[in-house]
């Protein structure tokens, strides 16, 4: 019985990141393994194994606090709240978003704490026998109530703002796109994202980077998402990195 360290990559699902271990190390072939806590297909980082493991080892791993580096997009959003997604809305090049350092400071203290969040439309959250991913993409969502659980926020902490051009953002979104492999809507992704940058090559879109210490089960896409519905604009979650769970941290993390 064990707890494995490993990183996972951009684009890789938590299942594909335990297929990728054991064909590097065929000892463990044979050996059950499950993923210790989720990690969406975009984002990166420590991803914790079990080896055999106990349910309340299981328990005990899962509950650890999480600390993640989030960079949030201001001016467009989409349904899943991060580059995976439809987009939903997005500025025009005649209202750029500007962003207030004061108020923005201000709004992430204020996050701090303990809250309720709503589970995002695409999670595996089950309403009624059936994940909301499965809902949303039926286009099933609409009656359901979106559930809801408690969250702490022990550090929302902002650490740089940097821009990116509406050129960059539309390459940065295929490149990740692409990564992802499975039945993800693709396809029709890519075409969206070209549909609403292609006027806006030259706009300048806000980059919000922030270190965050957080309990488990926090959907970092969500914490994107409110940043800009709270601040007057579109956002989402352009890099999500899990840098620690607890004492495990990336610096010990597997790689290969």
């Amino acid at each position: 019985m064990a707890v494995l360290n490993l990183y996972k990559e951009v684009g890789e699902t938590p299942l594909a990141r335990i297929e990728r271990f054991k064909k590097k190390h065929p000892a463990y072939k044979e050996v059950a393994m499950t993923y210790l806590g989720r990690l969406d297909p975009l984002a990166e980082g420590v991803l914790l194994i079990g080896v055999e493991v106990d349910d309340a080892t299981r328990q005990a791993v899962m509950s650890l606090p999480k600390t993640y580096e989030l960079d949030v997009v201001g001016g467009a959003s989409t349904d899943t709240h991060d580059l995976l997604g439809l987009v939903v809305a997005c500025i025009d090049r005649l209202e750029p978003v500007k962003i207030d350092q004061w108020t923005l400071v201000e709004y992430l203290a204020s996050q701090q704490g303990v809250q309720e969040q709503k589970y995002p439309d695409y999670s595996s959250k089950p309403v009624q026998g059936e994940p909301l991913f499965s809902l949303a993409r039926r286009g099933a969502l609409d009656p359901v109530e979106r559930p809801v659980h408690q969250i702490e926020i022990y550090k929302l902490a902002l650490t740089k703002l940097t821009e990116i051009t509406g050129r960059e953002l539309l390459l940065e979104s295929k490149r990740k796109v692409d990564l992802v492999h499975g039945d993800f809507r693709q396809e029709i992704i890519q075409g969206c994202w070209e549909r609403t940058l292609g006027s806006l090559y030259d706009v300048s879109f806000p980059i919000i980077s922030l270190t965050i210490e957080a309990s488990a089960g926090t959907y970092m896409r969500v914490i994107a998402d409110e940043l800009g519905q709270n601040l007057g604009f579109p956002s989402l979650a352009y890099a999500i990195r899990r840098i620690a769970v607890g004492d495990y941290d990336q610096s010990k993390s597997l790689r290969e």
